[in-house]
């Protein structure tokens, strides 16, 4: 990695998406809602910031990966990834 990408990898590794997960009910996939990004601090806690509120108070907080980054790496290997389908928020 050269030193003009070195700021960029280190500010996307502290940046997560956060998402609530939707049960649809039986025989129905579930929907990945994103409703917020999370940053990792210094000391590794998390600043949370939400655009909605979850109804059933759960989030779940992903790293950031580009989705060019995802379907490229999902052509290499698809079976060690797994990224949620993202609703329309």
């Amino acid at each position: 990695m050269d030193q003009l990408n070195e700021p960029l990898e280190a500010e996307r590794k502290s940046y997560k998406v956060v998402y609530t997960i939707v049960d649809r009910g039986q025989d129905k996939k579930p929907i990945w809602l994103r409703i917020g990004a999370a940053f990792v601090n210094r000391d590794q806690s998390l600043n949370v910031r939400l655009d909605a509120y979850p109804q059933n108070g759960t989030l779940h907080i992903r790293d950031y990966v580009p989705l060019e980054e995802f379907r490229s790496r999902m052509r290499e290997e698809p079976a060690s990834l797994h990224r949620p389908t993202v609703g329309a928020a």
